[in-house]
């Protein structure tokens, strides 16, 4: 692709002037159209913005009055990003296009009015890289780690921001008002009155984000008021009962004892539902996900493939069936498929630990309900019942069929779209508690 040197931008934000000034960056860019920022709305815009901020992904959904949200309206970013050391020359990172999401390079700082910047991750300018700035350069990524509170792990914050800036530019806006929901772990959003107010007061907060590769400078006001945070567990119960068209089978599960199984990409979640209610006492978490899943099919496969692999082959197969080597896409539905029931077998083992912990015994679950990323299964499922020569079967209808050995009773669900789930069920409430 050819690329041409942009003139001298503005570039790292300077905390004592309030603004930006020269930091003498040519930054190297595509050619293409770039949007005019001058014409951008400089009118205090409302916005509403709704998001699952996950290990892997951070999801975010604009509402608007009167419209049903579309996929249009999705905003989805790898969660991975790098928080570079003051003064980091960024010059020689090429943008690949144009578009917002190819650069992402944001010099994020809470402004000194804001009346909680004693408690921001942004009272000192965090100059942050995400998407594919970060993919072609050196710096060191962080990642989220679920295995820990989100309420104190900066790049969920990050990420709020990072969704909100990409937002306010697809929209053409410059200064915005925001209202904003969340979902958290069950054990999160009922914790401590005070805990739920420390996480308020690192959200709220009158900020400046600047994006140099696109001229770009929005302002985000957030109030605490206009802050919402709910469980995981509700919203993707929500949408399980709001997306079964009816089906009276699945609107009994809200007159049931039922477990809800959230695999993230460092967490396996599990909290009881019961006649509709969420059971915050009854939730547990284990420390594997995702990850884990990946990590034991990149060993499994560098025992029985003679091929050298690495772990982001594994990743790739994880999703596709297929072992890319080179040009050769080779199929491998027997070890993904082994792979998926010793992980299957071990979300067995804590669900049963996590039943007994809660008095509870395999019998008395109605039903086990699956959600995120990993429960999809691989490949395709022909209406004749014959598969495509990749496919493998979600963990999820993997564990129900070891569970019920178990209870001999107890169905399984798993949701249409597992991995937005949790989001759309906050879409739901959302709409429906702004007035939208």
């Amino acid at each position: 692709m050819e690329t041409t040197t942009a003139q001298q931008t503005q570039g790292t934000a300077n905390p004592s002037s309030g603004g930006l000034f020269q930091s003498g960056q040519a930054y190297i860019r595509s050619q293409g159209e770039k949007m005019d920022v001058s014409q951008f709305s400089a009118d205090l815009t409302s916005l509403h913005l709704v998001s699952d901020l996950g290990g892997s992904e951070g999801r975010t959904m604009q509402l608007r009055r009167g419209v049903e949200p579309s996929e249009d309206d999705l905003i989805i970013v790898n969660s991975d990003y790098a928080v570079l050391d003051p003064g980091s020359d960024t010059s020689t990172i090429t943008s690949v296009s144009n578009e917002i999401m190819d650069n992402l390079e944001l010099f994020i700082r809470e402004e000194e009015g804001s009346p909680y910047i004693r408690t921001s991750w942004f009272e000192q300018p965090k100059h942050v890289l995400k998407g594919s700035l970060l993919d072609v350069s050196n710096e060191i990524r962080s990642t989220i780690n679920n295995q820990h509170d989100k309420t104190n792990d900066i790049g969920i914050f990050v990420n709020h921001l990072t969704n909100v800036a990409i937002a306010a530019y697809n929209n053409q806006l410059t200064q915005v008002s925001l209202k904003t929901a969340f979902t958290l772990p069950v054990k999160e959003r009922h914790s401590t009155k005070e805990r739920l107010q420390l996480l308020y007061s690192h959200i709220a907060g009158i900020y400046t984000i600047d994006i140099p590769r696109l001229d770009y400078t929005l302002t985000v006001t957030i109030d605490s008021k206009d802050i919402s945070v709910e469980s995981e567990a509700a919203t993707a119960f929500l949408y399980m009962l709001a997306s079964s068209g009816g089906n009276p089978d699945v609107l009994n599960y809200a007159n049931q004892t039922i477990v809800i199984n959230d695999v993230g990409k460092t967490t396996y979640n599990m909290v009881l539902i019961d006649k509709g209610t969420v059971m915050s006492g009854k939730s547990a978490t284990d420390k594997f996900g995702g990850d884990n899943l990946q990590a034991s099919l990149f060993h499994y496969l560098q025992r029985t493939r003679p091929e050298a692999i690495n772990f982001a082959q594994a990743g790739r197969a994880l999703e596709t069936g297929y072992l890319e080597i080179g040009s050769e896409r080779i199929p491998i539905r027997e070890e993904l498929t082994a792979v998926k029931q010793d992980f299957a077998k071990k979300m067995v083992k804590s669900n049963i630990e996590f039943l007994q912990n809660s008095f509870l015994q395999s019998t008395q679950i109605y039903a086990n309900v699956f959600l995120g990323r990993t429960m999809r299964h691989t490949g395709e499922m022909y209406e004749n019942g014959e598969v495509s020569e990749n496919f493998s079967p979600s963990i999820g209808q993997l564990f129900i069929d070891q569970f019920k050995k178990l209870s001999g009773t107890t169905e399984g669900f798993i949701l249409a779209t597992p991995g937005l789930a949790t989001l759309l069920g906050l879409v739901i409430m959302m709409k429906d508690q702004w007035k939208l």
